[in-house]
């Protein structure tokens, strides 16, 4: 269903996205208070529409593309779904606190002066491998198996003295393979500043389609059905996309520099 005062009905049913056609499509949530997504063509009119078959916290998900021809049960005609498998994380932290070590304070600890206890800095480090994978059918038969395989580290280090904070992330390295029945689908992407959420995001598989934060085109005469392409593509920035998976580190993170300093003022 879409959100409060929108209807889930388009002004006018169009024709299901035809094979070997230049396709421009562009998504859009379907509301607030609800995981689907609309799929609009080139002129802005809602054309079909990406529903979840299941709750976000369902560990493995399903979602499909439907269009607007409904059945007696208000349900339109599958034409491809994509299955999300759970997020696999590996992770390795390392946490400790570093005292501030000048010549007054040693000397002063030497002589029976007091101890400087409040300066030094509180540094949580993380080592991280988040990989995830999942896969598309249409008309029954699979079509693509997807994976991604996302390197990074993040530091996080709390001045104890000034409460100064510094948060960082880097990732090192973003893999992508997805392989089917058309063979090896090889993404040009770049692989560069993923953690910085205002960037750009653009993916391309060369002559099939080229994808655009939340437009995508399908080129002419692509090998890929049309329909794949467009629930490929969805899921591709929805799922699959690294800086999706950057606030949950990142919070993870902060959460070990703090219990470690709560210990530092106690």
């Amino acid at each position: 269903m879409g959100g409060c005062f929108s209807s889930d009905e388009p002004e006018f049913i169009l024709e299901d996205p035809k094979d070997g056609e230049k396709t421009h499509v562009t998504y859009k949530e379907a509301g607030v208070f609800t995981s689907s997504w609309n799929v609009l063509n080139d002129e802005g009119h809602k054309w079909l529409k990406i529903k979840n078959e299941g709750k976000w916290t369902d560990p493995f998900q399903k979602f499909e593309l439907e269009n607007f021809v409904r059945d007696g049960e208000g349900k339109g005609e599958v034409l491809a779904a994509v299955f999300i498998e759970k997020t696999n994380k590996v992770v390795k932290h390392e946490v400790e606190y570093e005292p501030d070590s000048d010549d007054e304070d040693i000397w002063g600890q030497i002589f029976g002066g007091a101890e400087d206890d409040e300066g030094g800095d509180v540094k949580s480090k993380m080592k991280w491998t988040i990989s995830r994978s999942g896969y598309v059918k249409s008309k029954g038969k699979k079509i693509f198996d997807i994976q991604v395989k996302i390197k990074g580290k993040t530091k996080y280090k709390i001045d104890v003295e000034t409460d100064d904070r510094k948060l960082e992330t880097d990732i090192k390295g973003v893999y992508y393979r997805i392989n089917g029945e058309l063979g090896n689908l090889n993404l040009v992407y770049d692989n560069d500043g993923w953690q910085d959420s205002a960037h750009s995001r653009s993916w391309e598989a060369p002559g099939d389609f080229r994808l655009n934060q939340r437009t995508l085109i399908v080129e002419q005469n692509s090998r890929i059905p049309a329909s794949v392409s467009i629930i490929l593509g969805w899921a591709l920035f929805q799922f699959f996309c690294p800086s999706n998976y950057v606030t949950e580190i990142e919070e993870e993170a902060k959460k070990l520099a703090e219990e470690r300093l709560e210990r530092v003022d106690n």
